[in-house]
Protein backbone atom coordinates (compact mmCIF):
# COMPACT_ATOMS: atom_id res chain seq x y z
CA UNK A 1 0.00 0.00 0.00
CA UNK A 2 1.41 3.00 -0.97
CA UNK A 3 1.75 5.96 2.13
CA UNK A 4 2.76 8.42 0.54
CA UNK A 5 1.41 12.24 1.61
CA UNK A 6 -2.30 12.32 0.22
CA UNK A 7 -4.93 15.26 0.24
CA UNK A 8 -2.21 17.63 2.04
CA UNK A 9 -2.78 15.60 5.36
CA UNK A 10 0.37 16.18 7.24
CA UNK A 11 2.23 12.93 7.89
CA UNK A 12 4.40 11.79 10.71
CA UNK A 13 7.23 10.34 11.20
CA UNK A 14 9.90 8.71 13.91
CA UNK A 15 12.93 8.03 13.36
CA UNK A 16 15.30 5.91 16.36
CA UNK A 17 19.37 5.82 16.81
CA UNK A 18 20.05 5.61 20.42
CA UNK A 19 24.04 6.01 19.53
CA UNK A 20 23.43 9.50 18.13
CA UNK A 21 25.78 11.12 20.11
CA UNK A 22 28.69 8.72 18.93
CA UNK A 23 28.17 10.61 15.48
CA UNK A 24 29.59 8.00 13.33
CA UNK A 25 28.81 6.37 10.00
CA UNK A 26 25.53 4.59 11.49
CA UNK A 27 24.18 7.97 12.31
CA UNK A 28 24.90 9.69 9.24
CA UNK A 29 22.68 7.07 7.92
CA UNK A 30 19.79 7.75 10.86
CA UNK A 31 20.35 11.84 10.30
CA UNK A 32 19.91 11.24 6.17
CA UNK A 33 16.62 9.56 6.80
CA UNK A 34 15.02 11.99 9.05
CA UNK A 35 16.18 14.60 6.37
CA UNK A 36 14.21 13.03 3.18
CA UNK A 37 11.18 12.53 5.53
CA UNK A 38 11.30 16.23 6.35
CA UNK A 39 12.16 17.11 2.89
CA UNK A 40 9.09 15.29 1.64
CA UNK A 41 6.58 16.45 4.01
CA UNK A 42 6.28 14.84 6.95
CA UNK A 43 6.36 15.57 10.72
CA UNK A 44 9.62 14.57 11.91
CA UNK A 45 10.87 13.36 15.32
CA UNK A 46 14.23 12.05 16.31
CA UNK A 47 14.28 9.62 19.41
CA UNK A 48 18.28 9.75 20.37
CA UNK A 49 19.64 8.05 23.47
CA UNK A 50 21.34 10.93 23.91
CA UNK A 51 20.48 14.54 22.64
CA UNK A 52 23.21 16.20 20.53
CA UNK A 53 22.76 20.31 19.73
CA UNK A 54 21.68 19.86 15.95
CA UNK A 55 24.36 22.63 15.69
CA UNK A 56 27.11 20.15 16.19
CA UNK A 57 25.54 17.53 13.85
CA UNK A 58 25.42 20.22 11.01
CA UNK A 59 29.05 21.02 11.77
CA UNK A 60 30.74 17.23 12.13
CA UNK A 61 28.12 15.71 10.05
CA UNK A 62 27.06 18.35 7.41
CA UNK A 63 23.30 17.80 7.65
CA UNK A 64 20.85 20.44 8.58
CA UNK A 65 18.15 18.72 10.87
CA UNK A 66 16.49 22.18 11.06
CA UNK A 67 12.92 21.59 12.29
CA UNK A 68 13.18 18.15 13.84
CA UNK A 69 11.46 17.78 16.95
CA UNK A 70 14.64 15.61 19.25
CA UNK A 71 13.06 13.55 21.84
CA UNK A 72 15.69 11.49 24.53
CA UNK A 73 15.09 7.62 25.26
CA UNK A 74 17.36 5.81 26.74
CA UNK A 75 16.66 1.94 26.70
CA UNK A 76 12.86 2.33 27.18
CA UNK A 77 10.86 0.28 24.36
CA UNK A 78 7.87 0.97 26.49
CA UNK A 79 8.52 4.63 25.90
CA UNK A 80 9.01 4.32 22.06
CA UNK A 81 5.50 2.70 21.99
CA UNK A 82 3.70 5.52 23.86
CA UNK A 83 5.77 8.02 22.12
CA UNK A 84 4.92 6.46 18.18
CA UNK A 85 1.24 5.63 18.97
CA UNK A 86 -0.81 7.25 15.94
CA UNK A 87 2.30 7.80 13.76
CA UNK A 88 2.39 7.23 10.41
CA UNK A 89 6.40 5.53 9.63
CA UNK A 90 8.99 4.52 12.38
CA UNK A 91 12.31 4.17 11.29
CA UNK A 92 14.86 1.91 13.40
CA UNK A 93 18.56 2.72 13.11
CA UNK A 94 20.09 2.07 15.68
CA UNK A 95 22.66 -0.65 15.82
CA UNK A 96 22.24 -3.77 17.15
CA UNK A 97 18.77 -2.21 18.82
CA UNK A 98 15.66 -4.09 17.99
CA UNK A 99 13.18 -1.82 19.20
CA UNK A 100 9.55 -1.67 17.62
CA UNK A 101 6.74 0.72 17.21
CA UNK A 102 3.37 1.30 17.24
CA UNK A 103 3.64 3.61 13.91
CA UNK A 104 1.34 2.58 11.27
CA UNK A 105 4.76 1.32 9.02
CA UNK A 106 7.95 -0.16 10.82
CA UNK A 107 11.33 0.02 8.75
CA UNK A 108 14.89 -1.24 10.50
CA UNK A 109 17.96 -0.17 8.64
CA UNK A 110 20.76 -2.97 9.59
CA UNK A 111 23.91 -2.13 9.88
CA UNK A 112 24.79 -5.61 10.85
CA UNK A 113 22.19 -8.52 12.19
CA UNK A 114 22.57 -10.17 15.80
CA UNK A 115 22.60 -13.58 15.69
CA UNK A 116 19.44 -15.28 16.44
CA UNK A 117 21.06 -18.24 18.57
CA UNK A 118 18.06 -20.45 19.88
CA UNK A 119 20.42 -23.10 21.40
CA UNK A 120 19.79 -23.70 25.13
CA UNK A 121 22.71 -21.51 26.52
CA UNK A 122 21.67 -18.35 24.20
CA UNK A 123 18.15 -18.56 25.72
CA UNK A 124 19.06 -18.67 29.49
CA UNK A 125 21.47 -15.34 28.83
CA UNK A 126 18.53 -13.78 26.80
CA UNK A 127 15.66 -14.90 28.38
CA UNK A 128 16.57 -15.10 32.12
CA UNK A 129 20.23 -14.12 32.91
CA UNK A 130 20.39 -10.22 32.11
CA UNK A 131 16.73 -10.01 32.94
CA UNK A 132 17.65 -10.87 36.06
CA UNK A 133 21.10 -8.94 35.83
CA UNK A 134 19.50 -5.60 34.63
CA UNK A 135 17.62 -5.75 37.98
CA UNK A 136 20.84 -5.31 40.21
CA UNK A 137 23.22 -4.02 37.49
CA UNK A 138 22.47 -0.31 36.52
CA UNK A 139 24.90 0.93 33.83
CA UNK A 140 26.17 4.32 33.98
CA UNK A 141 26.01 6.21 30.87
CA UNK A 142 26.98 9.70 30.10
CA UNK A 143 25.39 11.87 27.97
CA UNK A 144 28.39 13.24 26.66
CA UNK A 145 31.21 11.33 24.72
CA UNK A 146 34.23 13.74 25.52
CA UNK A 147 33.81 13.60 29.15
CA UNK A 148 37.55 14.02 30.47
CA UNK A 149 38.97 11.35 33.04
CA UNK A 150 41.69 10.92 35.66
CA UNK A 151 42.32 8.06 37.96
CA UNK A 152 42.88 8.90 41.23
CA UNK A 153 43.92 6.39 44.42
CA UNK A 154 42.19 3.66 42.49
CA UNK A 155 38.96 5.61 41.45
CA UNK A 156 38.04 7.12 37.67
CA UNK A 157 37.31 10.31 37.89
CA UNK A 158 35.04 12.41 35.83
CA UNK A 159 36.13 16.13 35.11
CA UNK A 160 32.79 18.33 36.10
CA UNK A 161 33.00 21.06 32.84
CA UNK A 162 29.84 23.38 33.25
CA UNK A 163 27.84 20.27 34.19
CA UNK A 164 27.88 16.79 33.57
CA UNK A 165 24.69 14.64 33.19
CA UNK A 166 24.80 10.92 33.49
CA UNK A 167 21.61 8.16 32.59
CA UNK A 168 20.81 5.06 35.12
CA UNK A 169 18.70 2.73 32.89
CA UNK A 170 16.35 -0.61 33.45
CA UNK A 171 14.60 1.24 36.38
CA UNK A 172 10.91 0.29 37.73
CA UNK A 173 9.36 3.49 37.72
CA UNK A 174 7.14 4.35 40.90
CA UNK A 175 9.78 1.91 42.53
CA UNK A 176 12.13 4.08 45.33
CA UNK A 177 15.67 4.01 44.28
CA UNK A 178 18.98 5.35 46.29
CA UNK A 179 21.72 6.98 44.04
CA UNK A 180 24.95 7.90 45.76
CA UNK A 181 27.53 9.56 44.19
CA UNK A 182 30.91 11.95 45.54
CA UNK A 183 32.85 14.97 43.86
CA UNK A 184 36.11 15.51 44.49
CA UNK A 185 37.39 19.14 44.98
CA UNK A 186 41.13 19.15 44.51
CA UNK A 187 40.73 22.43 45.73
CA UNK A 188 37.97 22.65 48.17
CA UNK A 189 36.68 25.84 49.76
CA UNK A 190 33.70 27.01 51.37
CA UNK A 191 31.63 27.96 48.49
CA UNK A 192 32.36 24.23 46.66
CA UNK A 193 28.87 23.17 47.94
CA UNK A 194 27.29 26.38 46.60
CA UNK A 195 29.09 26.33 43.02
CA UNK A 196 27.28 22.84 42.34
CA UNK A 197 23.92 21.97 41.91
CA UNK A 198 21.67 18.66 40.58
CA UNK A 199 18.74 17.80 39.29
CA UNK A 200 17.31 14.50 38.52
CA UNK A 201 15.29 14.45 35.21
CA UNK A 202 12.30 12.21 34.92
CA UNK A 203 11.90 11.52 38.43
CA UNK A 204 10.33 12.71 41.57
CA UNK A 205 13.35 13.36 44.57
CA UNK A 206 12.05 12.02 47.67
CA UNK A 207 14.98 12.48 50.24
CA UNK A 208 18.20 13.46 49.97
CA UNK A 209 21.85 13.03 52.75
CA UNK A 210 24.52 15.43 52.31
CA UNK A 211 28.16 14.75 53.87
CA UNK A 212 31.45 16.17 54.28
CA UNK A 213 34.32 14.69 53.97
CA UNK A 214 36.96 17.88 54.88
CA UNK A 215 40.25 15.32 55.38
CA UNK A 216 39.75 14.32 51.46
CA UNK A 217 38.14 17.42 49.74
CA UNK A 218 35.03 15.32 48.85
CA UNK A 219 31.29 15.38 49.36
CA UNK A 220 29.03 12.42 49.40
CA UNK A 221 25.96 12.92 48.43
CA UNK A 222 22.59 9.91 48.75
CA UNK A 223 19.42 10.67 46.84
CA UNK A 224 16.58 8.65 47.07
CA UNK A 225 14.02 8.96 44.29
CA UNK A 226 10.90 7.44 42.29
CA UNK A 227 11.27 7.25 38.42
CA UNK A 228 8.72 8.37 36.09
CA UNK A 229 10.14 6.01 33.13
CA UNK A 230 12.67 3.06 33.04
CA UNK A 231 15.69 5.91 32.91
CA UNK A 232 16.26 8.67 35.00
CA UNK A 233 19.43 11.55 34.24
CA UNK A 234 21.40 12.95 36.98
CA UNK A 235 22.40 15.80 35.93
CA UNK A 236 25.45 18.10 38.01
CA UNK A 237 25.17 21.77 37.65
CA UNK A 238 29.18 23.31 38.35
CA UNK A 239 29.04 27.56 37.93
CA UNK A 240 30.88 30.09 38.80
CA UNK A 241 33.85 28.54 39.95
CA UNK A 242 36.89 28.72 38.70
CA UNK A 243 38.45 25.07 39.86
CA UNK A 244 37.97 21.54 38.93
CA UNK A 245 35.85 19.18 40.35
CA UNK A 246 35.21 15.58 39.65
CA UNK A 247 32.84 13.08 39.85
CA UNK A 248 32.90 9.98 41.21
CA UNK A 249 31.12 6.34 41.42
CA UNK A 250 27.93 7.47 40.80
CA UNK A 251 26.01 4.50 40.84
CA UNK A 252 22.18 3.19 42.11
CA UNK A 253 22.39 1.14 44.90
CA UNK A 254 20.19 -2.24 44.75
CA UNK A 255 19.21 -4.22 48.19
CA UNK A 256 19.16 -8.02 46.63
CA UNK A 257 20.02 -11.32 47.57
CA UNK A 258 22.55 -11.81 44.81
CA UNK A 259 25.96 -12.14 46.57
CA UNK A 260 27.98 -8.93 45.75
CA UNK A 261 31.09 -10.38 45.23
CA UNK A 262 29.76 -12.66 42.35
CA UNK A 263 28.08 -9.71 40.29
CA UNK A 264 31.53 -7.70 39.94
CA UNK A 265 32.88 -10.85 38.63
CA UNK A 266 29.76 -10.88 35.90
CA UNK A 267 29.40 -7.62 35.69
CA UNK A 268 32.42 -6.64 33.40
CA UNK A 269 31.32 -9.45 30.73
CA UNK A 270 27.71 -8.44 30.55
CA UNK A 271 27.51 -4.84 31.16
CA UNK A 272 28.08 -4.08 27.26
CA UNK A 273 24.84 -5.90 26.56
CA UNK A 274 23.02 -4.11 28.98
CA UNK A 275 24.22 -0.88 27.43
CA UNK A 276 23.09 -2.06 24.19
CA UNK A 277 19.79 -3.52 25.38
CA UNK A 278 18.45 -6.78 24.95
CA UNK A 279 15.83 -8.83 23.15
CA UNK A 280 13.88 -11.54 23.16
CA UNK A 281 13.21 -13.39 19.75
CA UNK A 282 15.10 -11.12 16.77
CA UNK A 283 13.67 -13.43 14.10
CA UNK A 284 10.02 -13.18 15.51
CA UNK A 285 10.62 -9.38 15.89
CA UNK A 286 12.25 -9.06 12.72
CA UNK A 287 9.15 -10.27 10.88
CA UNK A 288 7.10 -7.62 12.68
CA UNK A 289 8.90 -4.72 10.64
CA UNK A 290 7.08 -3.51 7.23
CA UNK A 291 10.77 -3.89 5.42
CA UNK A 292 14.39 -4.73 6.48
CA UNK A 293 17.12 -2.83 4.57
CA UNK A 294 20.71 -3.89 4.84
CA UNK A 295 23.38 -1.63 4.03
CA UNK A 296 25.47 -3.73 1.45
CA UNK A 297 25.59 -7.05 -0.42
CA UNK A 298 27.48 -8.47 2.86
CA UNK A 299 25.28 -7.84 5.42
CA UNK A 300 22.44 -8.71 3.40
CA UNK A 301 24.15 -12.45 3.20
CA UNK A 302 24.10 -12.45 6.86
CA UNK A 303 20.41 -11.54 7.60
CA UNK A 304 19.21 -13.84 5.42
CA UNK A 305 21.92 -16.62 7.63
CA UNK A 306 20.56 -15.41 10.54
CA UNK A 307 17.48 -14.20 10.62
CA UNK A 308 15.98 -16.11 7.80
CA UNK A 309 14.03 -13.08 6.40
CA UNK A 310 15.05 -10.76 2.85
CA UNK A 311 15.94 -7.44 2.69
CA UNK A 312 16.61 -5.17 0.07
CA UNK A 313 20.09 -3.05 -0.01
CA UNK A 314 20.11 0.66 0.76
CA UNK A 315 23.81 1.59 0.53
CA UNK A 316 24.21 4.73 2.98
CA UNK A 317 24.03 8.11 1.90
CA UNK A 318 27.66 9.33 1.92
CA UNK A 319 28.75 13.03 2.26
CA UNK A 320 30.68 13.13 -1.45
CA UNK A 321 33.76 15.61 -0.48
CA UNK A 322 34.32 18.84 -3.29
CA UNK A 323 36.41 21.44 -3.37
CA UNK A 324 36.86 24.57 -4.95
CA UNK A 325 40.13 24.73 -4.78
CA UNK A 326 42.86 23.56 -6.42
CA UNK A 327 43.78 19.72 -4.30
CA UNK A 328 46.86 20.03 -3.23
CA UNK A 329 48.25 16.77 -2.16
CA UNK A 330 50.90 16.02 0.60
CA UNK A 331 52.75 13.04 0.78
CA UNK A 332 50.56 11.25 3.84
CA UNK A 333 48.06 8.72 4.43
CA UNK A 334 45.22 9.14 6.34
CA UNK A 335 42.27 6.88 8.27
CA UNK A 336 39.43 7.85 9.90
CA UNK A 337 37.35 5.68 11.98
CA UNK A 338 36.75 5.77 15.81
CA UNK A 339 38.82 4.59 18.27
CA UNK A 340 37.52 1.53 20.17
CA UNK A 341 38.03 -1.97 20.82
CA UNK A 342 34.73 -3.22 21.00
CA UNK A 343 32.95 -5.04 17.64
CA UNK A 344 34.53 -4.05 14.70
CA UNK A 345 37.17 -1.98 15.60
CA UNK A 346 38.77 0.10 13.05
CA UNK A 347 42.16 -1.72 14.14
CA UNK A 348 44.22 1.34 13.96
CA UNK A 349 47.14 -0.72 15.45
CA UNK A 350 47.78 -2.56 12.65
CA UNK A 351 47.82 0.72 10.25
CA UNK A 352 50.69 2.05 13.23
CA UNK A 353 52.78 -0.92 12.67
CA UNK A 354 52.53 -0.66 9.19
CA UNK A 355 53.65 2.55 8.61
CA UNK A 356 56.67 2.20 11.43
CA UNK A 357 57.99 -0.80 9.28
CA UNK A 358 57.41 1.03 6.17
CA UNK A 359 59.67 4.04 7.91
CA UNK A 360 62.19 1.32 9.33
CA UNK A 361 62.11 0.45 5.21
CA UNK A 362 63.48 4.03 4.61
CA UNK A 363 60.47 6.33 3.55
CA UNK A 364 61.08 9.79 4.19
CA UNK A 365 58.87 12.52 4.26
CA UNK A 366 55.71 10.55 4.81
CA UNK A 367 53.42 10.62 7.29
CA UNK A 368 49.83 8.72 8.55
CA UNK A 369 46.93 11.09 10.32
CA UNK A 370 44.57 8.93 12.20
CA UNK A 371 40.93 10.59 12.59
CA UNK A 372 37.84 9.80 14.24
CA UNK A 373 35.29 9.83 17.79
CA UNK A 374 36.79 8.83 21.18
CA UNK A 375 34.57 8.01 23.83
CA UNK A 376 35.08 8.03 27.41
CA UNK A 377 34.60 4.71 28.17
CA UNK A 378 37.86 3.11 29.56
CA UNK A 379 38.43 0.59 27.15
CA UNK A 380 38.81 3.24 24.34
CA UNK A 381 40.66 5.70 26.30
CA UNK A 382 43.41 2.82 26.88
CA UNK A 383 43.35 1.81 23.45
CA UNK A 384 44.26 5.35 22.94
CA UNK A 385 47.30 5.62 24.73
CA UNK A 386 48.39 2.40 23.70
CA UNK A 387 48.41 4.02 20.61
CA UNK A 388 49.94 6.99 21.39
CA UNK A 389 52.71 5.06 22.61
CA UNK A 390 53.47 2.39 20.06
CA UNK A 391 53.58 5.83 17.99
CA UNK A 392 56.48 7.63 19.74
CA UNK A 393 59.48 8.53 17.29
CA UNK A 394 57.13 8.35 14.23
CA UNK A 395 55.43 11.09 12.12
CA UNK A 396 52.35 9.83 12.83
CA UNK A 397 49.44 12.37 13.96
CA UNK A 398 45.80 11.90 15.94
CA UNK A 399 43.03 13.92 15.29
CA UNK A 400 40.47 13.05 18.39
CA UNK A 401 36.70 14.14 18.02
CA UNK A 402 37.69 16.79 15.17
CA UNK A 403 35.45 18.83 13.18
CA UNK A 404 33.69 17.50 10.02
CA UNK A 405 36.09 20.24 8.31
CA UNK A 406 39.10 18.96 9.86
CA UNK A 407 38.12 15.41 8.59
CA UNK A 408 38.06 16.73 4.73
CA UNK A 409 40.82 18.72 5.18
CA UNK A 410 42.76 15.29 6.23
CA UNK A 411 40.78 13.20 3.12
CA UNK A 412 41.66 16.75 0.96
CA UNK A 413 45.39 16.60 1.62
CA UNK A 414 46.02 12.83 2.26
CA UNK A 415 47.17 10.71 -1.00
CA UNK A 416 46.56 7.48 0.06
CA UNK A 417 43.36 6.41 2.54
CA UNK A 418 44.31 2.85 4.55
CA UNK A 419 41.20 0.94 6.27
CA UNK A 420 41.99 -2.63 8.08
CA UNK A 421 39.00 -3.04 9.70
CA UNK A 422 38.64 -7.25 9.72
CA UNK A 423 42.19 -7.59 10.13
CA UNK A 424 42.93 -10.67 12.18
CA UNK A 425 39.29 -11.84 12.05
CA UNK A 426 37.61 -14.87 10.87
CA UNK A 427 34.57 -14.01 8.84
CA UNK A 428 32.84 -17.30 9.17
CA UNK A 429 32.96 -17.05 12.93
CA UNK A 430 32.88 -13.41 13.72
CA UNK A 431 31.50 -11.40 10.68
CA UNK A 432 30.12 -8.93 12.97
CA UNK A 433 34.10 -7.58 12.96
CA UNK A 434 34.06 -6.24 9.72
CA UNK A 435 33.46 -3.54 7.89
CA UNK A 436 29.84 -4.19 7.15
CA UNK A 437 30.14 -1.48 4.68
CA UNK A 438 32.67 1.51 5.01
CA UNK A 439 31.46 4.91 4.50
CA UNK A 440 35.12 6.55 5.62
CA UNK A 441 36.55 4.97 2.39
CA UNK A 442 33.88 6.22 -0.11
CA UNK A 443 35.02 9.52 1.51
CA UNK A 444 38.41 9.55 1.01
CA UNK A 445 37.67 8.05 -2.65
CA UNK A 446 35.55 11.49 -3.53
CA UNK A 447 38.78 13.51 -1.87
CA UNK A 448 40.61 11.58 -4.50
CA UNK A 449 42.99 9.37 -2.08
CA UNK A 450 44.19 5.75 -3.38
CA UNK A 451 42.49 3.55 -1.29
CA UNK A 452 44.38 0.72 0.23
CA UNK A 453 41.33 -1.47 1.94
CA UNK A 454 41.14 -4.92 4.17
CA UNK A 455 40.15 -7.98 1.81
CA UNK A 456 37.26 -8.90 3.69
CA UNK A 457 33.78 -7.82 5.09
CA UNK A 458 31.75 -5.14 2.90
CA UNK A 459 35.07 -3.43 1.39
CA UNK A 460 35.64 -5.64 -1.09
CA UNK A 461 32.37 -4.75 -2.72
CA UNK A 462 32.96 -1.08 -2.60
CA UNK A 463 36.11 -1.58 -5.14
CA UNK A 464 34.26 -3.82 -7.27
CA UNK A 465 31.45 -0.99 -7.01
CA UNK A 466 34.13 1.16 -9.42
CA UNK A 467 34.82 -2.24 -11.39
CA UNK A 468 38.85 -1.43 -10.66
CA UNK A 469 41.29 -4.45 -9.70
CA UNK A 470 40.81 -5.43 -6.41
CA UNK A 471 44.63 -6.67 -6.80
CA UNK A 472 45.65 -3.23 -5.89
CA UNK A 473 43.60 -1.74 -3.83
CA UNK A 474 43.03 -5.14 -1.07
CA UNK A 475 45.18 -6.24 1.23
CA UNK A 476 45.09 -9.47 2.83
CA UNK A 477 48.32 -8.85 5.35
CA UNK A 478 50.51 -6.22 6.91
CA UNK A 479 53.13 -7.08 4.25
CA UNK A 480 50.64 -6.74 1.46
CA UNK A 481 49.88 -3.61 2.77
CA UNK A 482 52.98 -2.55 2.30
CA UNK A 483 53.59 -3.57 -0.89
CA UNK A 484 50.48 -2.01 -2.21
CA UNK A 485 51.58 1.39 -0.44
CA UNK A 486 54.75 0.91 -2.03
CA UNK A 487 53.72 0.11 -5.32
CA UNK A 488 51.38 3.47 -5.26
CA UNK A 489 53.59 5.76 -3.89
CA UNK A 490 55.85 4.76 -6.94
CA UNK A 491 53.18 4.75 -9.59
CA UNK A 492 51.37 7.79 -7.91
CA UNK A 493 50.31 9.82 -10.69
CA UNK A 494 48.68 6.77 -12.77
CA UNK A 495 47.06 5.95 -9.76
CA UNK A 496 45.85 9.08 -9.31
CA UNK A 497 44.07 9.32 -12.53
CA UNK A 498 42.48 5.95 -12.20
CA UNK A 499 40.39 7.83 -9.03
CA UNK A 500 39.67 11.13 -10.82
CA UNK A 501 37.70 8.97 -13.56
CA UNK A 502 35.29 7.38 -11.01
CA UNK A 503 34.09 10.18 -9.47
CA UNK A 504 30.88 9.89 -11.85
CA UNK A 505 29.84 6.72 -10.58
CA UNK A 506 30.46 7.57 -6.74
CA UNK A 507 27.81 10.34 -7.74
CA UNK A 508 25.22 7.53 -9.22
CA UNK A 509 25.81 4.82 -6.42
CA UNK A 510 26.45 7.11 -3.02
CA UNK A 511 25.43 10.37 -2.99
CA UNK A 512 22.69 11.38 -0.46
CA UNK A 513 20.40 12.22 -3.76
CA UNK A 514 20.91 8.45 -4.49
CA UNK A 515 19.72 7.30 -1.19
CA UNK A 516 17.14 9.61 -0.95
CA UNK A 517 15.37 8.78 -4.01
CA UNK A 518 15.78 4.69 -3.38
CA UNK A 519 14.55 5.29 0.27
CA UNK A 520 11.30 7.40 -0.98
CA UNK A 521 10.11 5.13 -3.55
CA UNK A 522 10.81 1.87 -1.29
CA UNK A 523 8.57 2.97 1.63
CA UNK A 524 6.28 4.92 -1.02
CA UNK A 525 5.57 0.75 -2.80
CA UNK A 526 5.99 -1.12 0.60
Amino acid sequence: MAIGLKNNIKKTAVVYDKWLSTLGGGEVVACNFTKALHEVGYETTFIAGNLVDPKIIKDKLKIDLTGINFIEVWNDEDRISQLTENTDIFVNASYMDYTLSKSKHNYYYTSFPTKANNNPKAYIINNILLPLLSKHIKPVEFSSNSVNTKEENGHLLYQIDKNLEVKFSYLKPAREYLCKFSIFYPLVSKYSQECTKYELKNASLTSQNIRFDHLHNVIHYELKFIPNFKTTNLNIIFSNFRDEAYLINPRIITYNPINKRFLKLIEHKFINRLRAGFFYNIKGRMKKFDLIFANSSFTQKWIKKYWNTPSTVLYPPVSLIKSNKKIIKNNQICSVGRFFTLGHGKKQEIMVNAFKQLCDKGLKEWELHLAGGLGNEESSQNFMKELQNQSKGYPIFFHINCSRKEIENIYLSSKIYWHATGFGENQDINPIKFEHFGIAPIEAISAKCVPVLFNGGGLPDTVKSFHISSKKYLFNSIPELIDKTEYIILNYNKQSKIINKIQKKLLETYSEKAFKNKFIKQITNA
